[in-house]
């Protein structure tokens, strides 16, 4: 399963999005400042045969998401302004649980608030779990928070890390409290070893700066990491010969870079025709 997230500014991406959809085979898009009304995308992708389906939300206006005809069932789960959660069901033995999130951006909240948030929003997550009875879960989407802030590597919070080794371990307990984790991938893209320094870029006269930060992001559990193809992550500058990427090496169709990534999902896959041309 090859998932694209994008925090597309409400800028019009039908185009470049039909052309990563057909030619990187992309099963799963999930979409921040989607524009609806300048944007057709169903339309412009779906001119020929029916390829992909919006996934239907309810409570989550920040989130839209497209997954390819015939790939996964679709169970709903819960949802808020800020996230929608849905479960894949790809065979009677294997699901996973997709949580597609949109923070609130520092703009509008201190670091501390957002890191107290977090804690909030972890029990949601868990509860969804619970109720959709799987652990198998990833959390993707524009987070608003660098992998290394509080609110993504406390254990009350996302407590997602970088080491798999660690994570593999599920769960640690602090003053008798047990806390899972989340494997965090996106420690390994940060620097300009392979010119994507970051996903997000930003500029001030503050002492610190980071310039290039990772806003967006996939953390997973232990469970599913071992069907995480880790050399899939990636972040994406250019599509069709469209750069994303101005001269002076800053964003420049939306201030947010898209990220894609693949799962490989065990036993059948509904689609096998599709499949067929991934060989």
């Amino acid at each position: 399963m090859k998932v694209l997230f994008w925090n597309t500014g409400k800028q019009k991406v039908d185009t470049l999005l039909s052309h990563i959809a057909s030619e990187d085979l992309v099963d799963l898009i999930i979409l921040a400042e989607y524009d609806g009304s300048t944007n057709h995308f169903i339309d412009k992708i779906n001119h020929n045969t029916e390829v992909f389906s919006e996934v239907p939300q309810i409570g989550c206006k920040r989130i839209t998401a497209f997954i390819r005809a015939g790939f996964a069932d679709v169970e709903p789960g819960p949802e808020s302004n800020y996230y929608t959660a849905k479960k894949l069901i790809f065979s009677d033995q294997f699901s996973m649980l997709m949580v597609a999130v949109h923070l609130p951006s520092k703009l509008n909240q201190s670091e501390k608030t957002q890191a107290l948030e977090a804690v909030e929003f972890k029990r949601e997550i868990e509860m969804a779990e619970a109720k959709l009875k799987t652990n198998n879960t990833f959390i993707v989407g524009d987070f608003n928070m660098n992998p290394f802030e509080n609110g993504m590597i406390a254990a009350s919070a996302f407590h997602s890390i970088p080491c798999q080794k660690i994570a593999s371990s599920e769960q640690r307990i602090i003053k008798k409290r047990s806390h899972k984790y989340f494997y965090n991938p996106m420690w390994n893209l940060f620097g300009d070893f392979d010119e994507n320094p970051g996903t997000y870029f930003h500029a001030s006269s503050e002492q610190s700066v980071y310039f290039w930060n990772i806003l967006d992001q996939v953390i997973l559990r232990p469970s599913i990491t071992n069907y995480f193809v880790k050399d899939s992550l990636n972040i994406i500058q250019k599509i069709d010969g469209t750069s994303l990427i101005s001269d002076s090496g800053r964003p420049n169709y939306s201030d947010h870079l898209p990220i894609t990534f693949e799962f490989n999902i065990p036993g059948e896959i509904k689609d096998e025709e599709f499949m067929a041309r991934r060989i």
